[in-house]
C-alpha cells in the first residue's frame, strides 16, 4: 500500500513537471477593420471597446517539432474581458513557433477549419500573431519565450467574422469582416507556486486515514 500511494505521489509530482503554462495579461487597442459586404455584431461589440484587456495562456506541451526551429505547441488559450468566449466558434486550435524562418520570426496561431456545408453563416474567429523582421526576438523555438513588445514589429489581435457558404472548400469563404487590434501591453503573470512537497503529504496523510480505517474495521 505504502508503495502505491508513493508511486501516485511521484507520478502527480512528475507529470506536473512536464507541462508548464505561462500566462500574460494584455492590453490591445483598435487599429483597424476590413469587411466585405455585411457587418455582424460581435465584431461591433469588439470594436465599440476600443480597447480591450484579457489574458492570453501559453503551454509548452509540444505537438509535433518540424526542425528545432520550428515547433508546435498545443493551443493557446485567449480570452477578451467582458466577451462571453462561447460566442466564437473558432478559438486557436495550435500555436507554432518559427526561429529563422525564410522571413521573419514568428509566433501563429492556428485555427481549425470548417467544413463545406455551413449554409451561409457567420463564423466568428479569434486568432492572433507576433512577427520579427529583425530575426531578433527569438533565440530558439522553445517556450517560455521574450514577448517584450518592443522587440516584435508586429503583434496583433484579430477578431474575424467569416461568411461561409454550401459548395465553397473548407479554406475559403465568402465574406470577411475583420477587426485588428494592436498589443499594447503583454505582461507575465507570475503564478503562485504550490510547496514543493505537497503531494507527497498529501498522498501519506491519505495513507493515514486508510490505515486508520483499517484497524478500527
Amino acid at each position: 500500500m505504502k508503495t502505491l500511494l508513493l508511486a501516485a505521489a511521484l507520478g502527480m509530482v512528475s507529470t506536473a513537471a512536464l507541462a508548464a503554462t505561462y500566462t500574460y495579461d494584455y492590453s490591445a487597442s483598435f487599429s483597424s477593420r476590413t469587411y466585405d459586404a455585411t457587418r455582424v455584431s460581435l465584431t461591433d461589440t469588439i470594436q465599440a471597446m476600443g480597447t480591450i484587456t484579457g489574458q492570453i495562456t501559453l503551454d509548452d506541451t509540444v505537438i509535433i517539432e518540424f526542425s528545432p526551429n520550428q515547433i508546435r505547441y498545443v493551443a493557446p488559450i485567449i480570452t477578451i474581458d467582458g466577451i462571453d468566449m462561447s460566442l466564437f466558434e473558432r478559438l486557436p486550435s495550435s500555436l507554432t513557433v518559427y526561429n529563422d524562418s525564410a522571413n521573419s520570426d514568428a509566433l501563429r496561431v492556428g485555427t481549425p477549419s470548417y467544413s463545406s456545408d455551413m449554409d451561409g453563416r457567420y463564423i466568428n474567429s479569434l486568432s492572433f500573431n507576433f512577427l520579427d523582421d529583425s530575426k531578433t526576438a527569438l533565440s530558439d523555438a522553445s517556450l517560455p519565450i521574450s514577448l517584450n513588445l518592443g522587440d516584435w514589429r508586429d503583434s496583433i489581435l484579430y477578431v474575424d467574422s467569416l461568411h461561409y457558404s454550401r459548395g465553397v472548400p473548407s479554406s475559403t469563404y465568402t465574406e470577411r469582416d475583420r477587426v485588428t487590434f494592436q498589443f499594447d501591453s503583454l505582461t507575465p503573470v507570475t503564478p503562485v507556486p504550490l510547496p514543493a512537497g505537497i503531494w507527497l503529504l498529501s498522498a501519506g496523510l491519505a495513507g493515514l486515514g486508510m490505515v486508520r480505517r483499517r484497524k478500527r474495521g
